[in-house]
């Protein structure tokens, strides 16, 4: 029989002295041995008190419906029943038949429990924070008995010394059967507050031990073979061509170059082009960018534009990438680069008025 079943045992006690029993209490006891022998080994696995005084003569029959502790092992066993397992009732010397053995041994089987596992969990391979995901992996049951629900399994980002962070959870109602397997797929949106770095995906079946598997808690949990980066985009602004010297009024070329040393960005942004001096920036052209850009990709962009006519002096020439903040960029230390530049004011005419007194010769 497994452990996780209840056997029942039955006994009869008799009284076979010359004088009833002087107390009305006692307690016999149940051991499971290896042996037909009340050795070392026996282990009691339960109790039974009896109530009333025994004539002599007299008898009683006892049962005891248990639930074997894990502790008995398996293989074969004898049921041992000892009566009056304290000594309270006086007897003399005559206990040696206090204790019985059963006429045969019981087989006991190792108890039925499922044993969930957790194979093939795979995931993307880079990830920006506030992405979209999806996981997939196998749960099996290689236990002796029926997975039944409900357990939640969880899954993890692994960040090595900083130990493993939940980002999504699935709730399991279906039963999984015996030697069954299914895929599970679980979409989340990975926290927009979550940290840079090389990790690897971690799935737990039953994270929260709900289903027994006695020995089978090990393989509950797996790691994904392949890692996953973890990475905002960076745009990286350099090489910035323009002019140092021009006249209010004229047109101006800049050109620049925009790299993305981060993750790939998918979505559209704005560069821009400012004239600054003393500390007052005025637009002088917006340059859109559509379409992102890969890891590792850049692209060259090119605006004119006309000086106003009322600039002269010292300016900063200043090109922003992702000037409205649209992505979620890795630092913004390098989205600004500037130059100096000199605007020299431009000639212009200056139309005066005169008037006359009216004193001068008429015609």
């Amino acid at each position: 029989m497994p452990t996780s079943e209840a056997p029942r045992v039955e006994w009869t006690v008799r009284n076979q002295g010359t004088i009833a029993t002087d107390i009305n209490r006692w307690v016999d006891q149940v051991y499971l041995s290896t042996s037909p022998t009340m050795g070392a080994g026996a282990v009691l696995i339960g109790s039974l008190t009896h109530v009333g005084p025994l004539a002599v003569g007299s008898s009683y029959s006892a049962a005891f419906d248990m639930i074997l502790p894990r502790t008995v092992g398996v293989g074969y066993m004898y049921f041992i029943v000892k009566t009056d397992a304290f000594g309270n009732v006086f007897e003399r010397s005559n206990t040696g038949n206090n204790t019985a053995v059963a006429a045969t041994s019981t087989q006991i089987l190792a108890e039925l429990a499922a044993d969930l596992t957790v194979s093939n969990v795979t995931g993307p391979t880079s990830v920006r924070p506030n992405d979209p995901v999806t996981i997939t992996y196998t749960a099996g049951n290689n236990g002796t008995a029926a997975a039944i629900g409900p357990w939640r399994d969880r899954i993890y980002v692994d960040r090595g010394i900083n130990g493993l962070t939940e980002v999504a959870s699935i709730f399991n109602s279906d039963r999984l059967e015996i030697g069954a397997s299914v895929t599970r797929t679980v979409n989340f949106t990975l926290p927009y507050w979550f940290y840079e770095g090389d990790f690897t995906w971690v799935v737990r079946t039953d994270a929260d031990n709900t289903v027994s598997e006695l020995a089978g808690e090990s393989n509950n949990q797996v790691v994904s073979a392949a890692g996953v980066h973890v990475a905002r985009p960076d745009l990286q602004l350099s090489n910035v061509q323009g002019t140092s010297l021009v006249q209010s009024g004229a047109q101006v070329q800049v050109d620049w170059t925009v790299t993305n040393i981060g993750n790939q960005v998918g979505s559209n942004w704005t560069d821009q082009v400012y004239l600054s001096k003393a500390g007052v920036s005025r637009l002088m052209a917006t340059v859109p960018r559509n379409g992102g850009l890969a890891t590792g990709a850049s692209y060259a962009a090119s605006v004119d534009f006309t000086v106003p006519l009322d600039f002269s002096g010292e300016y900063e020439l200043l090109v922003i990438t992702d000037s409205g903040n649209a992505i979620d960029d890795h630092s913004r230390t390098d989205n600004r680069v500037s130059r100096n530049v000199t605007v020299n004011l431009s000639p212009y005419a200056d139309l005066t008025v005169s008037g006359r007194d009216g004193t001068g010769p008429r015609h």
